[in-house]
C-alpha cells in the first residue's frame, strides 16, 4: 500500500478531496489532504504566500513520513508538486498530474498560459494586487461542469482566495533531481479550465510513463470520485512492481 499526500490547486483546500480520501483509505493507504497556506481554514493572509510557501507545507508533509510517498497534484498543484520533488527526490515514489500544469525547468504559471493560450479566469483582483478571487457565477462551467447542483452549491461557500504570487514563480528542475522520479497523467475530456488539448501537448513536452483518462471536468475528485481512486490505486500497484 502506498502513503498519498493529495495537493489540491487554485482557490481549493483539503475539502475537495473528501470524496477521494476515504475510498483511497478503504483500499489500504495512507491518505495525507490539507489546506495550502492561505487556502481552506488556514490563516496566512493570501496576499504573503509564495510558491516556496506552497512548496515548504509539502515538504514538512513528506518529511513527518517514514516511508516514500506518491505526490498527487491537481491544476496549480502540478506545479507544486514538480518544485517539491527536486527538493525531496528520494522522498518521493511518484508524481501524479491530476488535469494539472506540468512545466519545464524555467516555467511558470504565467509563461505556460502564454504558451499554450489558456483563456483567462473570471476573477476580481483584490486591492493590493496580490491575490484573486474567482467569480463563482462564471466558475462552474469551467470547473465544475459535470457537478451536480448541490455540489456546486458547497464549492462556491469554500472558495479560497488565491494567491498571485505562486503565479509568476519560475520551476528550478535539474534531471538529476526531478528527472529521476515517474510521472503519471490523468487527463480530463471535458475539461474547460485546462482544455484536453494543452493537457495533451503539456504531457508531450514533459513525457510521462502512462496517461489515464476521465471523460470528466476539471474536478473529478468531486465529479467521479471512484474512477479516480481506481486510477490512483492503479499508479500505486505500478509503482510498487517497477
Amino acid at each position: 500500500m502506498s502513503t498519498f499526500i493529495l495537493v489540491h490547486g487554485a482557490f481549493l483546500g483539503e475539502w475537495c478531496w473528501e470524496k477521494v480520501t476515504p475510498l483511497l483509505q478503504q483500499a489500504g493507504h495512507k491518505v495525507i489532504a490539507f489546506d495550502l497556506p492561505s487556502h481552506g481554514n488556514d490563516p496566512t493572509p493570501p496576499s504573503s504566500v509564495s510558491l516556496k510557501d506552497y512548496c515548504d507545507a509539502v515538504c514538512q508533509k513528506i518529511d513527518e513520513q517514514e516511508n516514500k510517498v506518491i505526490l498527487v497534484g491537481h491544476s496549480l498543484g502540478g506545479m507544486v508538486i514538480t518544485q517539491v520533488a527536486e527538493y525531496r527526490p528520494h522522498k518521493i515514489e511518484a508524481l501524479v498530474y491530476l488535469s494539472a500544469l506540468i512545466p519545464m525547468n524555467g516555467e511558470s504559471l504565467m509563461t505556460l498560459s502564454e504558451k499554450y493560450k489558456m483563456p483567462p479566469l473570471p476573477i476580481t483582483l483584490s486591492e493590493d494586487q496580490m491575490h484573486i478571487m474567482l467569480n463563482p457565477s462564471s466558475a462552474r462551467e469551467l470547473f465544475y461542469n459535470n457537478c451536480t447542483d448541490e455540489i456546486v452549491i458547497e464549492i462556491e461557500k469554500k472558495l479560497s482566495p488565491q494567491p498571485l504570487l505562486p503565479y509568476i514563480a519560475k520551476i528550478e528542475i535539474t534531471e538529476e533531481n526531478y528527472g529521476q522520479i515517474p510521472r503519471y497523467y490523468i487527463e480530463t475530456l471535458k475539461d474547460n479550465a485546462l482544455s484536453i488539448e494543452t493537457q495533451r501537448k503539456m504531457y508531450t513536452n514533459v513525457p510521462c510513463q502512462a496517461v489515464f483518462t476521465i471523460n470528466t471536468d476539471h474536478s473529478p475528485f468531486l465529479s467521479a470520485p471512484e474512477e479516480l481512486t481506481t486510477y490512483l490505486n492503479n499508479i500505486s500497484d505500478i509503482s510498487h512492481n517497477n
